[in-house]
């Protein structure tokens, strides 16, 4: 068996995708096998991932699934100790593969999580340090998001542990219902500052796009993580509703945001579905400001309907509140989360 499983789900991405692939066979560490899973690209992708298949480099192609069903692909296949993902627009440091294995193997990890850089950005990894966390302390840290993020990319798992879990097909924002559940079994998970993940920001991807109905999957699947959080995690709880309202005032603020009036109703309806308490509680507990608090109670107790027929200047004016919430973490992030170590 090899050390490590790499899986590459790839749909239409012709440009990158061989700076990325190189990046993996680059690497110092050798002992691994890659799984490019082709999700029906039709660009010229499945030439270029055919044209690196080896006894190494296993390519299977399939209709267009979207990228859970391509990972899940991936994990049916993988033969590793630790399995990896990466997305067929990132690349990865040539040493980055032997500092985490290494970490892996060195504290009998579930999980390696380290830190991600944008791709024009030079990753500072002059000091680089490790922390190991149990189960309680990695889930803190996994809903706070101070150290790392739901994201599979920058982390390695061990087989046995992810393999127990599949990814959601036909949503977005996958990512987070797969650290969830992985991180809910994990006994031992290790964090280190290191910085080798570097990923790219393109135009057409699903982060820079308009904002559409389909974004809302992630609203979906935080509520299904709230549901379980009481009930595993009861000592967070508290942490996470205060998460899942940053979320909301975030979907909130993108529906008044929009100009087409029938999306616009749709998307606020459920942004504002089961909200009030929220609204009143950060009003009176985070805000500053008590004209932005009687805001947020007008429109939390304000029938839906009607919010069509607020004044446009009170609109112009929630919208840069929530802006202001939103953008400036000086307002809202440190204020729930005051410390990286709390």
């Amino acid at each position: 068996m090899c050390k490590l499983s790499i899986i590459v789900p790839v749909y239409n991405v012709a440009q990158y995708l061989e700076e990325c692939l190189n990046s993996i066979i680059n690497q110092t560490y050798k002992e691994w096998e890659l799984i490019i899973v082709d999700d029906g690209s039709n660009d010229g992708s499945e030439k270029i991932c055919d044209k690196y298949a080896s006894d190494k480099i296993k390519v299977f192609h399939q209709k267009n699934a979207g990228l859970s069903s391509a990972r899940n692909l991936g994990l049916q296949y993988s033969k590793g100790k630790y399995i990896s993902f990466i997305d067929s627009d990132d690349v990865i440091l040539p040493d980055y593969y032997t500092i985490l294995v290494y970490l892996a193997e060195k504290h009998k990890a579930d999980i390696v999580c380290s830190v991600i850089s944008k791709y024009d950005k030079i990753p500072d990894n002059c000091n680089i340090s490790e922390e190991i966390l149990n189960t309680d302390e990695a889930m803190k840290q996994l809903i706070i998001q101070n150290k790392f993020n739901h994201g599979v990319c920058m982390k390695i798992f061990k087989s046995e542990l992810a393999k127990q879990v599949v990814f959601k097909v036909g949503y977005t924002s996958e990512d987070v219902l797969y650290s969830y559940e992985t991180f809910k079994i994990a006994q031992k998970v290790v964090f280190t500052n290191y910085s080798g993940y570097i990923y790219r920001i393109r135009d057409n991807s699903i982060t820079t796009s308009p904002f559409k109905q389909k974004n809302f999957d992630l609203f979906k699947i935080m509520l299904e993580v709230k549901k379980d959080i009481k009930k595993s995690f009861p000592q967070h709880y508290s942490i996470f509703t205060d998460k899942f309202f940053y979320c909301k005032l975030y979907y909130l603020k993108k529906s008044i945001e929009l100009n087409n009036f029938k999306e616009f109703k749709s998307l606020y309806n459920q942004a504002t579905k089961n909200i009030n308490f929220d609204f009143i509680k950060f009003a009176f507990t985070k805000s500053n400001s008590v004209n932005l608090f009687f805001q947020f109670l007008f429109l939390g107790f304000l029938p839906r309907p009607l919010i069509m027929q607020l004044p446009l200047k009170f609109v112009s004016n929630l919208k840069k509140a929530l802006s202001q919430i939103i953008h400036n973490e000086k307002t809202y992030k440190y204020k729930v989360f005051p410390s990286n170590n709390s």
